[in-house]
């Protein structure tokens, strides 16, 4: 999970209290990561809050259809990691995708936009 609170990171995500947000969880009987729709479905059984999902179920071509090639992939997707924080924060870190049936398998893209303002504001 993220754990989030006014006395992190100068308050970047602009919380009012410490708040925990969840972004994956383990089966400890089967040993095995639950998909990223499980713990989503988790999470509203019991009430704890998930960490902001753009897209529940969408491929890397249908999110950046005209891509050429491996490099060009990354820059889209450094760009799209820019943009409004999902919780109430500036502007946010950054994005991870998830392979739908395990999600073990993570990528992360941190936001330059991030990384520059951050670095502007310590």
């Amino acid at each position: 999970g993220e754990f989030v609170s006014p006395s992190i990171q100068q308050n970047f995500e602009g919380v009012s209290k410490e708040e925990v947000y969840i972004f994956s969880a383990w089966d400890i009987t089967n040993q095995v990561y639950l998909n990223p729709l499980e713990v989503i479905r988790l999470c509203k059984l019991y009430k704890l809050k998930h960490v902001p999902v753009l897209h529940e179920k969408i491929t890397l071509k249908e999110l950046f259809p005209n891509v050429i090639d491996a490099d060009d992939l990354l820059k889209q997707m450094l760009k799209y990691a820019d943009g409004p924080s999902g919780l109430k924060g500036k502007y946010r870190e950054g994005l991870v995708y998830k392979e739908c049936e395990d999600g073990y398998l993570p990528i992360k893209t941190i936001s330059n936009s991030y990384l520059l303002k951050y670095k502007d504001e310590e």
